[in-house]
C-alpha cells in the first residue's frame, strides 16, 4: 500500500501526536491560527509604518484573513493542505480599469506602473515597495514552529505571467 493511500485512511480528528495529548487535527487547526495571527500582526505593522495624506484608507486588507474550518483539511499525495481564506476585503478595484486586485499580493511584492504617464515616479501611486508581509510571517513561523511543520505559499498566476 502506498505512502499516498495509507495516509487517505488515517483520520486526523482521532490520530493523536506523539507525546501530547492534541490530536494531528488540533495542533493543524492550532498552528493555521497562529500563522494566521503571525500574518496579521505584519499586515498590521504594514498599516502602521505608513500613514497617507492625501486619500484615506479603506483597510480592506485588514483583518482579512482567517484559517478554514478543520473539515476543510485535504489530505493530497504525501501533503495535509490547511489553506488561508481571505474574505471580499483583500480584493479592491483597479483605478485605471474595471478589474478586481489582489491587494495582498500587491502590497506584499509591491508594483510600478509601466506606462510612460505623470504619476508613474510618484510614490504610493505609481510605484511603492514590497512590503514582503507574507514571506516575513513565513520565516516566523519556521522559526516558532515545534511540531516540524513545512508551510507553502502559492502565488496567484495573475500577476507574474
Amino acid at each position: 500500500m502506498s505512502l499516498q493511500s495509507q495516509l487517505r485512511n488515517i483520520n486526523i480528528m482521532k490520530l493523536k501526536y506523539k507525546d501530547t495529548n492534541k490530536t494531528y487535527s488540533q495542533i493543524l487547526v492550532s498552528e493555521a491560527r497562529r500563522f494566521t495571527n503571525i500574518l496579521q500582526k505584519y499586515i498590521d505593522k504594514f498599516y502602521l509604518d505608513y500613514d497617507p495624506v492625501v486619500y484615506e484608507r479603506t483597510y480592506g486588507l485588514y483583518n482579512s484573513i482567517y484559517p478554514e474550518d478543520i473539515a476543510d483539511v485535504e489530505i493530497n499525495d504525501s501533503q495535509i493542505i490547511i489553506k488561508i481564506k481571505r474574505d471580499e476585503g483583500s480584493f479592491g478595484q483597479s483605478m485605471f480599469n474595471d478589474s478586481n486586485v489582489d491587494l495582498m499580493w500587491l502590497l506584499n511584492d509591491g508594483y510600478k506602473v509601466k506606462k510612460n504617464v505623470w504619476f508613474s515616479n510618484i510614490e504610493y501611486f505609481g510605484y511603492r515597495d514590497g512590503f514582503h508581509f507574507i514571506e516575513k510571517a513565513v520565516n516566523e513561523f519556521k522559526r516558532t514552529n515545534k511540531y516540524n511543520l513545512s508551510i507553502e505559499v502559492h502565488r496567484p498566476l495573475i500577476y507574474y505571467g
